[in-house]
């Protein structure tokens, strides 16, 4: 849902990135044993800023400002307004029939050590593959470039139709970051 239109500003085009901090983030507070999580983003860009945050546990709040009209500077003041509105908007969501999603447990719960009742196990874990060993004290061969473009085509999604994960790249995304080498 959208309301308002910010000229020369394509959100959709980069909504995937939006979503993949939302969904990190929401990772994050269960791993810190938080129900709800309680996120704000803040993006400083040249002609927008962007603030993000959590609603319940599957919606977000997207509040786009140009750069200079809201007082990042002054973010607690702020954190505390969405705090509030998001409370307002989960309490109207509710009240549409929206489920919002709760965990009623905590996902990070004490450690209490698990004794290793077969020793072949325990033996096994201790134990230095020979053939792995072998492939790390090589003597620094280097691979030809024959063999780096066969990998990429073994390892492509067509090649092999394995879905890929979302927070993977493509390798021409990846060139495309520079995380890989340019093409001759």
């Amino acid at each position: 849902m959208q309301a308002g239109d910010i000229q020369q500003l394509d959100l959709g085009a980069e909504i995937s990135s939006l979503l993949a901090v939302f969904g990190a983030g929401h990772k994050i507070s269960r791993l810190l044993g938080t129900s709800i999580p309680d996120n704000l983003y803040t993006f400083r860009g040249n002609k927008h800023d962007l603030i993000m945050t959590h609603v319940g546990e599957s919606h977000a709040l997207l509040i786009v400002t140009a750069t200079g009209s809201t007082a990042l500077d002054r973010i607690e003041q702020m954190n505390q307004v969405i705090r509030k509105g998001t409370l307002d908007l989960q309490a109207t969501l509710s009240d549409m029939g929206v489920t919002l999603i709760t965990y009623e447990e905590s996902v990070v719960s004490e450690t209490d050590e698990v004794p290793i009742e077969d020793e072949a196990f325990e033996e096994a874990i201790v134990e230095v593959d020979e053939a792995l060993d072998a492939l790390f004290s090589g003597g620094g061969e280097t691979l030809a470039e024959t063999d780096l473009d066969s990998f990429w085509e073994v390892a492509s999604i067509e090649d092999t139709g394995i879905f890929a994960s979302s927070d993977a790249l493509s390798y021409e995304q990846a060139r495309q970051l520079g995380l890989a080498p340019e093409e001759d």
